[in-house]
């Protein structure tokens, strides 16, 4: 399909913003996607909008900015925005993405992926058209799963029609999650049946915001929840990375950010710290520039009812030669927990592991350790005992986890990354 772009304009808008016009029409040119585009401007709202239409006229979604946001749009921030707008391949993946989001609307919850394919036969194999949109935009879990369902992320949600409330809600209750944890760093978490007894939000919308949460990456350190529902989160340190987030461009763009943050080489994982204190504003950190010893090769988290299994982990990795850090054994009596943990251990650890159960597994304390290992760039890994990979929380489940019961070969590899040049 050939590029083709032609311009329609509802009289005024060039000549009521000269510049920003420039800006849009110059970033549209640039973007590399076969689309036509129609350009007008809705008085309605007092809004500025870029419809983005395919080779048929059908709607692939669109661009809306206040007249103040428009006045300041740069080349780059509008091409970003059309970015994501364009990278739906058509009008049926933007129509499978709605459908997903209507069915999540009337019933406040994922809908199953199985049932969701019949419904939407009109469009296509189902999970075909999910992979060709993205796993950024929406997940199905896998075919042959009867349970999976599908799930939609806050940047799909972002493209379809009456999503405006629910997003704003996401936008308040990630302040209400920043709050949390400037005010308690070591222990946040967030019970979002309580946000449903202010009165601030329905049932409905507390039910629907916390599972757009737990499919966000970076809010959060771990879940619970009752079916489904009632959900209490641990919100995760990078929280504080969207503390100035007002518009849900401005959450897109930070999570970005993070995405490029994983992708660069420049900083190791686990490069040591120069210092580190727990602030007001929650854990600083700040990276050395020079190469320095650890105290420990692992650092070593779980659950008091799982201190026989945790020592089993301390005895095989000593086998290899590595020196760890066991609470029970490396914290004297009298000394503060916080400080040993957050200020002293994990900063002067090589690596971490997180010994999983299914009693770790409902401890907030777990979660604030991984938190504070994610925020040193640490290199952490799950060890499963009597637990699956799918029952840990969403966001843990980005890390390649071990068995319990290959203990030897995972230490083989920890001693085999730190004699590595």
């Amino acid at each position: 399909m050939d590029l083709k772009t032609y311009w329609s304009t509802y009289p005024g808008i060039e000549g009521k913003y000269p510049k920003q016009w420039k800006t849009l029409r110059s970033a549209i040119e640039r973007d590399k996607s076969n689309y036509i585009t129609h350009v007008g401007d809705e008085d309605r709202g007092n809004k500025v909008i870029a419809s983005v239409r395919d080779n048929d006229g059908n709607s692939i979604g669109d661009l809306r900015y206040t007249q103040a946001e428009f006045a300041r749009l740069s080349s780059e921030e509008a091409l970003n925005d059309l970015s994501i707008i364009t990278s739906i391949p058509s009008y049926r993946h933007k129509q499978l993405l709605q459908r997903v989001f209507d069915h999540f609307i009337e019933h406040s919850e994922w809908p199953n992926s199985r049932e969701m394919s019949i419904k939407v036969k009109d469009l296509g194999n189902y999970y075909k058209l999910a992979r060709e949109v993205g796993y950024d935009y929406i997940r199905t879990g896998e075919e042959h799963v009867a349970g999976a369902t599908t799930c939609l992320t806050v940047k799909s949600i972002s493209l379809c029609e009456n999503a405006e409330d629910d997003l704003l809600v996401f936008l308040q209750v990630l302040k209400i999650f920043t709050e949390e944890y400037n005010n308690d760093p070591i222990r946040p978490t967030v019970e979002m049946l309580e946000l449903e007894k202010s009165n601030i939000f329905t049932l409905s919308q507390v039910d629907r915001v916390s599972l757009l949460i737990a499919e966000e990456a970076h809010l959060t350190t771990g879940a619970r929840s009752s079916q489904g529902k009632n959900f209490t989160f641990t919100v995760a340190p990078s929280i504080l990375e969207f503390e100035k987030v007002e518009t849900i461009r401005d959450y897109l763009r930070v999570q970005e950010s993070f995405k490029s943050e994983d992708e660069s080489e420049s900083r190791p994982r686990g490069y040591p710290i120069e210092t580190i204190e727990l602030a007001e504003g929650g854990i600083v950190v700040t990276p050395s520039l020079t190469e320095k010893e650890f105290d420990y090769d692992l650092f070593i988290s779980y659950s008091k009812p799982d201190r026989v299994e945790a020592r089993k982990i301390e005895e095989t990795a000593q086998k290899y030669g590595l020196v760890c850090f066991l609470s029970e054994k490396s914290i004297e009596s009298g000394a503060d927990w916080d400080e040993e943990i957050f200020l002293q251990a994990l900063p002067n650890s090589r690596e971490a592991v997180f010994l999983m159960t299914p009693d770790s597994i409902k401890k907030p304390w777990i979660y604030a350790e991984w938190g504070a290992a994610k925020a040193l760039k640490k290199r952490y890994t799950p060890i499963l005992y009597r637990c699956a990979p799918e029952d840990l929380p969403l966001n843990m489940r980005e890390r390649q986890a071990r068995d319990y019961s290959d203990l030897e070969a995972f230490f083989a590899e920890v001693l085999r990354r730190k004699n590595a040049p």
